[in-house]
Formats: structure tokens, C-alpha cells, sequence
């Protein structure tokens, strides 16, 4: 076996490596209370003209609660107000940003991907992976000039998407259409996706940071994006106790050869934690997103621990080999 042995731990420091990059895609910040929104798929689309009058909007949640970035979380004085919708096709977005001294808004850029960020303009950050990593950003401001970009290139990622916007006595609105084949994902009912709608205000003279969820020292802060939910919170805990159930099924499967108690009583300890969140979630009701956060945050916590008892199970398994 000790010929074997530069080769085994070329393999642990791999797979630990391997548990290491999946632990930091999925564990969540344990101190931010989380930003939940659940997005509801519509018949009739609304009609992208900067203008939030259309049915659609009235049956979406209000996203709203903006905050200040470094801040320590105050509420953001000039507030703002987001709904969201889909179809088959794309996702749309409507935006009230409230102003008390509209005709002082800041105005310069026309052109696609400049500074768009130094006028008074949204920004909506999406992570369609939930890897806390990789992410779109589109900016519109009160013009309706566009800024796109994604982490991996940049600002020469262009995307097609629409935007309008409307600019009225107390505040000015956006509505944005973002096809999914820009996003190169299609969301089905329980899809988890991270989402964030910001805001930079300079009406008035002053530079204002507000977020729905609050990121911190800047926007870009994946890890602290909220929870966008397509259709159903039951259905995306079903889809994690179904990954669940596929990573037990691997342990138990490794298990087979593996002899270290200390490893079969892990396993044991994960599996009856699962048994227990299952019959929980079977018999908790409807799902708040208050439940729905606590069984989600437990079941990923779970979801690392199974990782990281698989990972000594493959290595337990290489030593016995």
C-alpha cells in the first residue's frame, strides 16, 4: 500500500480542493437576514414602455425596503419599489424610483455601456447559477440609456434586452424586458436563482447607495445577493431534498467499503438530521419564506456536510484499495 501512497495524497488533496470550491459556492452568510422574492409567471405580458400600468404589475409582489450601503442598514431616505413577472420568454422588470426633488435628477449619458452608473439609475444584478460567483449586471438610467456586462467578460458582454422609462412629478420608472436566452437559462417552477435591485441617486446634489438587499461596502457582492424564486417555494425545497437524496445515495454506496466508525457514525448523524428535515417539511403547512429560508439554509448546510463526508468516504476507499 505505500507505493500507493504519493498517489493517495495527490487524490485527498484534490478531492479536498473539490469540496472546497463547492462548500464556497454554497454556504450562505450566516448573519444577513435574507431578501426573499417569489416571482409569479403571467398570460399576458406587460408592455415595456417605462410606464408600471399595466395588470400584470398590480398581481406582482412590491419589492421594496431599500436600504443604504454603509450604513449599518439604515433605510434609504428616497425609497424604491420593484416588481417582477415571466413568461416563456423573458423576464420583466418595473421599478419606481420615488424623488423628492425630481428636477434635479442627473442626466448625461445616452450612450450604450459609458458611465451610466454616475446618473441617477438602477442597476439588477442576476446569478442564475446561485454559485455566489458569476452574475449579469444591466443598468438603466432615467434616460433610457442601457450598460450590460457579466463577471467572466465584462463589459463586452452585450446582451439584448429592452428598457423604457418614464419620468413623472414624484418619481421616475423603468420597465425591462431581459430575454432568457440572454441569461442563457430557462427557469422552471421552483428554479432558485440570486437576484439584486440597486440604486444610485445623485438628484439633489448628493450620491445615495440603496439596495433591496444590502451588499455592503458595494454592489457587486454575490454572496449577498437575495432569493429569487420562480413560482413555487415548495418546489424548489423538493428540488433540494431531491439532490439530497442523490448525495445519500452515493454515501451509502461508498460506505460499502468503507471500515472507519468514526466516518459510518457521520453518515448516520447526517442521514437521521435528514429524515428529520423531511418529515418537518412534510407536515409544516404552507411555506412562509420565513420556513422556506430555514429549510433551505439547513438542507445546503446538509448538502455540505454529505460533500464533505463523501470526500473522506473516496479517500477512505482509495487507502482500502
Amino acid at each position: 500500500m505505500w507505493h500507493k501512497l504519493p498517489l493517495l495524497i495527490s487524490a485527498y488533496l484534490f478531492l479536498s480542493l473539490l469540496q472546497s470550491s463547492v462548500l464556497s459556492q454554497s454556504r450562505e452568510p450566516a448573519t444577513k437576514k435574507p431578501s426573499v422574492y417569489l416571482i409569479k409567471k403571467v398570460d399576458i405580458p406587460p408592455q415595456i414602455d417605462g410606464k408600471l400600468d399595466d395588470p400584470c404589475w398590480e398581481k406582482a409582489r412590491c419589492l421594496s425596503g431599500f436600504t443604504l450601503l454603509n450604513k449599518k442598514g439604515a433605510v434609504a431616505k428616497e425609497q424604491t419599489k420593484g416588481y417582477l413577472v415571466y413568461d416563456n420568454d423573458n423576464l420583466y422588470l418595473g421599478v419606481e424610483c420615488f424623488e423628492s426633488e425630481i428636477g434635479t435628477l442627473k442626466a448625461v449619458y445616452r450612450e450604450r455601456d459609458t458611465n451610466i452608473w454616475e446618473d441617477d439609475c438602477i442597476e439588477v444584478f442576476i446569478d442564475t447559477r446561485n454559485d455566489q460567483k458569476t452574475y449579469f449586471q444591466f443598468i438603466a438610467n432615467s434616460l433610457g440609456a442601457q450598460f450590460d456586462m457579466d463577471s467572466k467578460h465584462g463589459k463586452t458582454w452585450n446582451g439584448e434586452w429592452k428598457v423604457k422609462t418614464s419620468i413623472g412629478e414624484k418619481l421616475w420608472s423603468v420597465e425591462l424586458a431581459i430575454p432568457f436566452d440572454t441569461l442563457n437559462a430557462h427557469p422552471e417552477k421552483g428554479t432558485l436563482w440570486r437576484f439584486n435591485l440597486c440604486r444610485e441617486r445623485y438628484a439633489g446634489g448628493r450620491i445615495e447607495l440603496s439596495a433591496w438587499s444590502n451588499t455592503g461596502e458595494n454592489f457587486h457582492t454575490p454572496a449577498l445577493f437575495g432569493y429569487l424564486i420562480f413560482d413555487s417555494l415548495e418546489e424548489q425545497i423538493q428540488r433540494d431534498i431531491a439532490l439530497m437524496e442523490k448525495k445519500k445515495e452515493e454515501i451509502l454506496n461508498l460506505l460499502k467499503s468503507a471500515s472507519e466508525e468514526e466516518l459510518k457514525n457521520n453518515v448516520k448523524q447526517v442521514l437521521k438530521t435528514f429524515e428529520i428535515i423531511k418529515n418537518s417539511f412534510s407536515k409544516c403547512g404552507q411555506l412562509t419564506e420565513e420556513k422556506w429560508f430555514s429549510f433551505y439554509s439547513q438542507l445546503r448546510e446538509l448538502l455540505n456536510r454529505s460533500q464533505e463526508i463523501k470526500s473522506e468516504l473516496e479517500f477512505s476507499v482509495l487507502l482500502n484499495d
